[in-house]
């Protein structure tokens, strides 16, 4: 080896050190920056004619553990959604109040209890009277503001869903951009690799994703169930459609004329749109959380709140109408007056079935539109009961004979006159042996229809609530719409007189008695909704049983969300600690690093010196 390889041998070990420094202090420099990875100046020997010459820096790679990074672009997904349910569901338990605390739901049932108590004690007495009329306004008031606060962070969810569909898109944009970037620099611009990481992470907060890279080092981005949102250069564009204003009646549905909410459409380019949340694209991010927020745990809330006005309304003004038994030939069945069956109100058919011996019991349901039918057993709580829907609308002989279809031949259902339903077992076969035939019937006025009352209305203006079908199901938001009945706000007199002929006798207990008993004694089938029970098993307890079971169910949905966000941020945190151990800048670790390239730089720049009074001396010979 010459003086002159030698001299370029050190010169290119000065150009590689230097490039080394270089690294170093851009490494040193973003210690800070998020999503900024540690950075490695590979070299290489230069060789000719199999004898190293020199020395070359090679590309600069990052350090990067991928499987590491898939991880935690998962867990980034996960913790945006717990951290949002955590949040949401923790102002929701706010709102429904501390079990027996001032302002708790239960609370508002309790006092409601108390004044009817107050009312059994002194039937009489004018101040009592006026005390389950404040009783029972402050629980519809509480009922109504429960409800409009739900519904307010089902619209609080839709706004965030279509800001976070905005930020999807902006984000999509700039990795496009990014990715061409990428390809025309043929992947030698690692910082760009790391801005595109960063925005990936950014957008697992959003959505949970799934990335492809391609030779060429261009990515293509999928939704977890593989729809593609982005290819290359081309990003698809995500649409939401936000609706301004929500209500308990704003649903979603995956068939688009009957969706009432926003959904999130994936446009393809080609004028095709495919809904995202009909596919189950999306299950966890930011869009993944609020959805679930607006569809599912908040119409359950929601749900649990009618359930708990419904079973207010229709037990305390429940009216039960026995079938009176009669004969025809060998046939025994009952008849039973529904002229004041009103749509909503039911039928209760119990029969015993030989062989084998089994009693079964169907109920019936007054409706007034066909296209409602055939209605689901699931409408009642009774799991074991058979829902038949008959529509009414054609009067009360078209209805016999609907319902007479429904149960098929081994009955025999006839209107014989009036009002009247007839239903008759099957006479000599023996095979059906009808035990009860009972109309449970709403009471419309405050008087001479028996002890119940209808105290709580739909609306102020005092329409009667059936839970009537017809025209969208009555219950949904009925806690919003509840209110007193305004003809005992007018007179409540009304709470103790309940016969006019009759007359009540003065300082008779039997109708406050009965109020009281209904609510708090009474038990009743809730439907399961949302946790509480099940469909095999539903919940029966009392009414103001089902209001301390909605608090206890509200707070530990907000504790179990609360402990899942922390162990997801958990996670999250071991997992960034882990990449960040693995792929982060140690400033220390570079600092040593600096230090060896300063001693290398030093000796290279030696071999230099020494080389330049080699030749000096050889000059001057």
């Amino acid at each position: 080896m010459g003086l002159s390889t030698a001299l370029n041998s050190a010169i290119s070990g000065l150009q590689v050190t230097q490039a080394g420094v270089e690294i170093v202090s851009r490494n040193v420099a973003n210690a800070d920056t998020p999503g900024y990875t540690r950075k490695l100046s590979q070299q290489v020997a230069v060789v000719v004619n199999g004898e190293a010459i020199g020395a070359r820096s090679a590309e600069t790679t990052r350090v990067l553990d991928s499987l590491l990074q898939l991880q935690l672009r998962a867990s980034t997904s996960a913790k945006a959604r717990t951290d949002v349910l955590a949040s949401v569901l923790s102002r929701l338990d706010a709102l429904f109040g501390i079990p027996g605390g001032a302002g708790a739901l239960d609370t508002a049932v309790n006092d409601f209890a108390a004044s009817l108590q107050g009312l059994v004690d002194s039937p009489e007495s004018q101040t009592a009277r006026a005390g389950v009329v404040a009783q029972a306004e402050a629980l519809a008031v509480r009922l109504n503001a429960l409800s409009d606060g739900i519904q307010d962070m089902r619209a609080d969810a839709e706004r965030s869903l279509a800001e976070a569909a905005a930020s999807a898109n902006q984000i999509l944009g700039r990795l496009a951009e990014i990715n061409g970037l990428i390809v025309a620099s043929t992947g030698s611009d690692v910082d760009l690799l790391d801005q595109r990481d960063q925005l990936l992470k950014d957008l697992s907060v959003l959505l949970d994703i799934q990335v492809q890279e391609a030779d060429t080092g261009s990515l293509r981005v999928f939704t977890a169930a593989g729809n593609l949102l982005l290819d290359g250069r081309t990003a698809k564009t995500l649409v939401f459609d936000p609706k301004s204003q929500l209500s308990a009646q704003n649903l979603y549905d995956t068939d688009p004329a009957k969706r009432q909410v926003g959904t999130l459409l994936l446009d393809n380019g080609a004028g095709q749109l495919l809904d995202l949340f009909a596919s189950g694209d999306i299950r966890s991010g930011l869009i993944g959380g609020y959805r679930e927020l607006r569809d599912d745990l908040l119409v359950d809330a929601q749900a649990q709140l009618d359930e708990l006005a419904h079973a207010l309304a229709s037990a305390l003004s429940e009216r039960q109408i026995s079938g009176g038994a009669v004969s025809l030939g060998a046939q025994d069945g009952f008849d039973v007056d529904l002229a004041a069956l009103l749509p909503g109100d039911e039928v209760s058919i119990t029969y015993t079935q030989t062989p084998p011996g089994q009693t079964h019991t169907v109920t019936v349901v007054r409706v007034e539109d066909a296209s409602l039918l055939p209605l689901d057993n699931a409408l009642t709580a009774d799991p074991g009961d058979t829902v038949i829907g008959i529509d009414f609308s054609a009067g009360i002989g078209a209805a016999a004979a609907a319902l007479g279809a429904a149960l098929g031949g081994s009955f025999s259902v006839s209107n014989p006159s009036g009002d009247t339903l007839r239903v008759l077992d099957d006479g000599a076969a023996g095979t059906i042996d009808i035990s009860q035939l009972t109309a449970r019937v709403t009471a419309t006025g405050t008087a001479d229809q028996g002890l119940g009352l209808a105290l709580f209305t739909d609306g102020p203006g005092g329409a009667v609530y059936t839970n009537a079908l017809d025209g969208g199901a009555q219950k949904i938001g009925f806690a919003g719409r509840i209110a007193v009945n305004p003809a005992v706000r007018a007179d409540s007199s009304t709470l103790v007189v309940y016969s006019t002929s009759p007359p009540t006798p003065p300082g008779d207990q039997s109708r406050p008695l009965e109020l009281l008993t209904r609510l708090t004694e009474t038990p009743v089938g809730f439907m399961p909704t949302g946790g509480l029970g099940s469909a095999s098993s539903p919940l029966v307890t009392s009414i103001d049983g089902y209001a301390r079971e909605l608090i206890v169910l509200q707070t530990g949905r907000a504790a179990a969300a609360e402990a899942e966000s922390n162990a997801q941020t958990a996670v999250t945190a071991t997992i960034e600690q882990r990449f960040s151990d693995e792929s982060g800048v140690d400033v220390d670790q570079e600092l040593a690093r600096l230090i060896v390239l300063q001693g290398a730089y030093s000796a290279n720049a030696r071999v230099i010196s020494v080389i330049q009074e080699l030749l000096n001396l050889l000059v001057r010979v």
